[in-house]
């Protein structure tokens, strides 16, 4: 009895199957994939069809298969220790930085904590400028926004402050990813909306004998004027379709809150995740290049626009369309915000105080500690866990603060964006994870020729994540 006033505050961080807290929200497989989809499905969509036009459908469909097998790799092996079955042995670590701390040691944690933060910072300030975007039109076209037409006086900075305010700080609020399950419904059905709007424009253009013949090969000239160019330019835009499917940072939060827990209902949720997300950027890519042709632009929402649906569908349909299309990417991006809070706080966290500031895993299992033992080893937990619990307010207030602050005062800066994108997510999403798979490797000690060609895909997708990396500095250079 002396010991429960001090378990209590770990006990709730623990979800175990025996129902140590049955008020939590938890999710299985279903609204596991669900959540990780809505975490992939994010701004980096609006560039895919514009990808995968330029680098044709023989090279982007390798890609796609490339891009499908390494993240269920990166993801399997080095997220997941394939071996454990229980919750506290998957989360033994804390985090993603913690289990880069056990395995790469402590530089990496800072490396892996401070790119997780600096991406998490840049997608959260690009979608303010989309919502931003959505709703006043961009700067070179402003009257295609949802609000440019009845509003068109209205300060699009206070507005966005406002939504900011009122709409997505309650929601970021919420501490289990589990009570945030509808509203990643409602995000997925707006992609839904904007898959299907597609694949009306690809049949329709079809029907009428307006469809574009599908790229089959890379389009050089777009690419760049001389060879060296071409490559790096190939090269970048193969990067866009890799990266493609990073979620690697939200996989601890998820597993936190996954139930039944197990090692195979986590495998279950990343290889739906992949299957689904990949199949949904294909297919979405494939109907654009049908519909819109060498015409389609770097954002493919600039395609999805009265005067661009009209000469196929008509100027009624086209209207219906335009407004269903943006309203919907209106609230994914909204879901994609408050997602991005999940592991750019815990990241932050791990960055201000460490990862073995994390509380300590109790495995799933009969809780047998005396006081002196409690103690010793929940101690410094406890006081590690009310600080997250107590700075998990201000640094949401602080993490929405400052990107707003950025989006409003730099409404187009994409190509720091996408460099800071490219740059986390390669180091986030391929590097980090391939070095603790073939950490794991090395400490396993197994032979066999699965073991061997296991750690050559791990340096394969460290040299190709290093690659990316690197070509990200070189094209911000040569642009």
């Amino acid at each position: 009895a002396a010991v429960a006033p001090f378990l209590e505050p770990l006990l709730r961080t623990l979800h175990s199957q025996d129902g140590l807290d049955a008020g939590l929200p938890t999710f299985g497989v279903r609204a596991g994939t669900l959540n990780l989809c809505k975490a992939v499905l994010g701004a980096g969509l609006l560039s895919l069809p514009r990808a995968f036009s330029l680098l044709g459908a023989g090279f982007s469909t390798l890609a796609y298969l490339l891009v499908s097998v390494l993240t269920i790799f990166t993801l399997g092996h080095g997220m997941v220790i394939p071996s454990a079955s229980a919750r506290g042995t998957q989360l033994e670590h804390g985090s993603y930085a913690g289990l880069a701390r056990h395995f790469l040691g402590p530089f990496a944690e800072q490396g892996l904590a401070f790119m997780v933060v600096m991406g998490c910072l840049g997608f959260q300030t690009s979608y303010l400028d989309i919502i931003s975007d959505l709703l006043f039109g961009s700067y070179h076209r402003p009257e295609e926004g949802l609000l440019s037409a009845p509003f068109p006086t209205a300060d699009r900075n206070l507005v966005l402050g406002l939504i900011v305010l009122l709409v997505l700080l309650p929601l970021g609020l919420h501490r289990h990813m589990g009570n945030l399950s509808m509203m990643n419904g409602v995000g997925l059905v707006s992609m839904a909306v904007f898959a299907t709007t597609l694949l009306a424009l690809a049949v329709t253009a079809m029907w009428t004998g307006q469809a574009y013949n599908l790229p089959l090969t890379p389009n050089l000239e777009a690419l760049g004027s001389r060879p060296l160019l071409q490559g790096l330019g190939g090269f970048h835009v193969l990067s866009v379709l890799l990266t493609s499917c990073g979620c690697h940072q939200n996989m601890h939060p998820l597993m936190d809150e996954v139930e039944p827990f197990s090692t195979r209902t986590l495998q279950l949720i990343i290889r739906n995740t992949v299957a689904i997300t990949t199949t949904f950027y294909y297919v979405a890519s494939v109907c654009a290049c049908i519909a819109f042709g060498p015409h389609i632009s770097d954002d493919i929402l600039t395609n999805l626009t009265v005067p661009s649906m009209q000469p196929i569908v008509g100027e009624a349909t086209a209207t219906v369309l335009a407004a269903a299309v943006k309203w919907g990417f209106l609230l994914n991006i909204c879901g994609s915000v408050v997602l991005t809070l999940f592991p750019m706080r815990q990241a932050l966290a791990d960055l201000l105080t460490g990862s073995q500031g994390a509380p300590p895993i109790i495995d799933d299992g009969p809780l047998a500690l005396s006081v002196e033992h409690a103690s010793v080893i929940i101690g410094p937990g406890l006081h590690a866990r009310t600080w997250r619990e107590k700075a998990h307010a201000p640094m949401t207030v602080g993490i929405l603060g400052l990107a707003y602050l950025l989006a409003a005062s730099f409404p187009s800066i994409w190509m720091v964006l996408s460099l800071v994108g490219s740059v986390s997510v390669t180091f986030v999403c391929w590097i980090t994870p391939s070095m603790i798979a073939l950490s794991k490797m090395r400490q396993g000690e197994q032979g066999g020729l699965w073991h061997s060609s296991a750690k050559l895909l791990c340096w394969a997708i460290a040299a190709l994540g290093a690659a990316v990396f690197v070509n990200g500095f070189v094209v911000l250079y040569f642009h």
